[in-house]
């Protein structure tokens, strides 16, 4: 059972912004700190890992969720 293809967009939004405040910046995937960048412009907020190209989006005008995976290392 892998844990992280259980996951939906949605949870892993939130779980990278809980990350991402709780752990100084932190990377839901990778599990780092001080590599994720949040942007927010045209109704959308972005959680981006510049270490693993991990990253979750919310686009609020539609309230849909897009995530992608981050990169083994």
């Amino acid at each position: 059972m892998n844990v992280r293809l259980e996951k939906t967009a949605s949870d892993w939004y939130h779980d990278a912004a809980q990350a991402y405040v709780e752990s100084h910046q932190g990377c839901v995937w990778c599990g780092g700190s001080h590599r994720v960048y949040r942007n927010e412009r045209s109704g959308c907020v972005e959680y981006y890992c510049g270490s693993c190209e991990f990253f979750a989006i919310h686009d609020r005008v539609q309230d849909r969720y897009v995530t992608a995976p981050g990169q083994t290392e």
